[in-house]
């Protein structure tokens, strides 16, 4: 058998040195861990803040193309239209067209929506969608109906916000002129 010191000189000739084995302290560990829990809080703030800002902007994307598509069907409406009648909040047109006959639409508000209404058979052509909000901007009507000699331009003001996702002080505001020659007023 060998000695401790028989052992050790054998492990120096073979270069073999003999370490002592190292650990962290607890208070190494301590600090380490609450670093990585600073961390941890710093990107779940940023993860929770990102989502807060894709909701809202997603929520106005939507609100966006929706009165765009609204206000794209009503402006194709007008400038087809031979005849306009309409008072603040409604707007009646009729179209003449050679191959249906004569079609009557009645745009209007219906409480937070907006409508368009096939007079002659009552059904709903086309409705603002349940979960977005629209209304009249501030004090100016919905509707306004202008002629100038031959012209006559329908301006068309509209607020709206889906409020699932916006603040409520939040809306997206449109606007937008139509002119055409082709209908009498009313």
């Amino acid at each position: 058998m060998f000695s401790r010191k028989d052992h050790m000189k054998l492990c120096n000739k073979i270069n073999i040195k003999i370490k002592k084995e190292k650990a962290f302290s607890l208070l190494e560990l301590m600090i380490s861990l609450g670093i990585f829990a600073i961390l941890i809080m710093m990107v779940t703030n940023l993860i929770i803040l990102n989502l807060r800002v894709a909701r809202k902007v997603k929520a106005r994307t939507y609100v966006r193309e929706e009165s765009s598509f609204m206000l794209k069907i009503l402006k194709k409406d007008i400038r087809n239209s031979d005849s306009i009648s309409g008072a603040q909040n409604e707007l009646l047109i009729s179209i003449d067209d050679p191959i249906s006959g004569t079609r009557s639409y009645r745009w209007s508000v219906q409480g937070n929506q907006i409508q368009r209404t096939e007079v002659n058979s009552m059904e709903i052509t086309y409705k603002t969608p349940a979960d977005m909000t629209v209304t009249k901007w501030d004090s100016l009507e919905m509707f306004q109906i202008y002629t100038f000699d031959e012209n006559t331009v329908v301006v068309i003001r509209v607020r709206a916000r889906d409020p699932n996702g916006m603040p409520e002080d939040q809306w997206i505001k449109k606007e937008v002129a139509v002119s055409t020659r082709n209908f009498q007023f009313n």
